[in-house]
């Protein structure tokens, strides 16, 4: 069903002239829920808990502070069509949430899982790898390695995301 009403949405802005299409994955960013957020608030909320991720799901978290600089630029080239943007580079969830707790320095534990292991509702698909090709033809890519990423909105925003973790705990 996501897939269809996706499509759907893509083929009604398709029928626009000069219509942007930016196709993102694994966003995360201050605001609001996100997958990093939830690993931390389930961190700090019992460190000793092993948190169970999935492994075997790929793709690239995908900050959105990058991703609207990047859209700035994109608008300022007056790029038009289907155009993907998203970090460089890849890791699994796990592999993910491994790296940003790592960032924010503090305590837990975590094991891989496989997609099987931890049904959802709604299929994932195993992978969500996007490749920036339009961004690097135009020579436009300001997309970085999403472990760089990371690594600057923890430095940045670490405090903030760790006062706010330990709220919503209580």
């Amino acid at each position: 069903m996501y897939g269809k009403s996706k499509l759907k949405g893509d083929e009604a802005v398709q029928t626009v002239p000069n219509h942007l299409i930016v196709r993102t994955a694994w966003l995360y960013g201050f605001g609001g829920p996100n997958f990093l957020k939830t690993m931390l608030r389930l961190a700090i909320a019992d460190p000793k808990r092993t948190m169970r991720v999935v492994n075997d799901q790929y793709g690239s978290l995908t900050w959105s502070h990058r991703l609207a600089a990047q859209i700035k630029v994109l608008l300022e080239n007056e790029i038009t069509g289907i155009v993907h943007a998203s970090a460089e580079n890849y890791s699994t969830w796990y592999e993910g949430a491994r790296f940003f707790l790592d960032c924010m320095d503090v305590p837990y534990s975590m094991e891989p899982c496989t997609t099987a292991d931890y049904p959802t509702p709604a299929a994932r698909p195993a992978n969500s790898i996007l490749e920036n090709n339009r961004l690097k033809q135009a020579g436009i890519n300001v997309m970085a390695d999403w472990k760089e990423d990371v690594q600057q909105f923890a430095n940045q925003h670490r405090d903030a995301l760790i006062q706010e973790a330990e709220a919503a705990c209580k």
